[in-house]
C-alpha cells in the first residue's frame, strides 16, 4: 500500500508528464479513465483558485513567447547568452522555449544523454541528441572522467553500450583502479545490514575518516524509508 505522500508525488509527476508531452486526453480516457477524472478535477481546482503548477508555468511561458511578438522580442533582445546545464534532463516544453533563443543569440548547453535519469517526470534525452546533431551546433566533448577509477568506468561503458539510441562518446580517466564487489542479498534487511557493517569497518580501519566521504547510490529512497 502506497503512503499518501508517495501517491500524491506520483500523481503530480504523472500530471506533469501529460501536460508537457501533450498526451491525447481521449486516449488517456480509454486507458486510464480514473486518472483522467483526477487530472480534470486537479486542473479545475487550480483554475477556480487562481493557481498554476510547474507545468503550467512552463506552458504559459512558452505560449506567451510564441503568441506575443512584443514579449518575445523583449526576451530575445535582453538575453543574448543562454547557458543550460544538465540539458539531458529538459522536457519538451523547456526545449521549445530554449529553441526560440537559437538564431537570436548564443545558446550553450552542457549534458550527457547517458546520464538521463528523469524520464519519470517528463524529461527526454532526445532533446540533447537533436541539439548536438543540429547543423549550427559546435560540439566540444569533455572526455576525461575525474570521478571514477578505470575499472568502474569500464563497467559503466560496457553497460551503456547496450543502449542503441545514444550519442557515441569515449571516456578516459587518470585515476587508478578502484574496488568493485558484486553482492546479492536475500532481502532488504540483509542488504542494509551489510551496508551498515561495511561503513563501520571502513571507519574502524581508518580507510575513511568521516561519513561525508561515503556515498550510497539508490535507485529509489522510498523502498528504503521504512527500514
Amino acid at each position: 500500500e502506497l503512503r499518501r505522500t508517495t501517491l500524491i508525488e506520483r500523481l503530480i509527476s504523472s500530471i506533469d508528464i501529460v501536460k508537457m508531452n501533450k498526451i491525447n486526453l481521449s486516449n488517456l480516457k480509454k486507458l486510464h479513465s480514473e486518472f483522467l477524472r483526477v487530472y480534470e478535477l486537479y486542473n479545475k481546482y487550480l483554475a477556480e483558485n487562481g493557481f498554476i503548477d510547474y507545468a503550467d508555468m512552463l506552458i504559459k511561458t512558452r505560449d506567451i513567447l510564441l503568441n506575443d511578438p512584443n514579449a518575445r522580442n523583449r526576451c530575445l533582445q535582453k538575453y543574448k547568452y543562454i547557458f543550460i546545464d544538465e540539458y539531458q534532463d529538459v522536457d519538451p516544453i523547456q526545449a521549445e522555449i530554449i529553441g526560440l533563443f537559437r538564431g537570436n543569440g548564443f545558446v550553450c548547453v552542457v549534458g550527457d544523454d547517458d546520464q538521463a535519469i528523469y524520464q519519470f517526470r517528463g524529461a527526454d534525452e532526445r532533446n540533447i541528441q537533436v541539439f548536438s546533431q543540429s547543423q549550427d551546433c559546435v560540439n566540444a566533448p569533455l572526455s576525461e572522467n575525474r570521478r571514477c577509477p578505470q575499472n568502474i568506468l569500464s563497467i559503466s561503458e560496457n553497460d551503456i553500450q547496450k543502449v542503441s539510441q545514444r550519442l557515441t562518446k569515449s571516456m578516459y580517466t587518470n585515476i587508478g583502479l578502484g574496488l568493485v564487489n558484486v553482492k546479492q542479498f536475500p532481502d532488504l534487511g540483509t542488504e542494509i545490514s551489510y551496508i551498515v557493517d561495511t561503513i563501520k569497518d571502513l571507519l574502524s580501519s581508518k580507510e575513511v575518516t568521516s561519513l561525508g566521504q561515503i556515498g550510497i547510490l539508490l535507485r529509489s529512497t522510498s523502498s528504503y524509508g521504512s527500514i
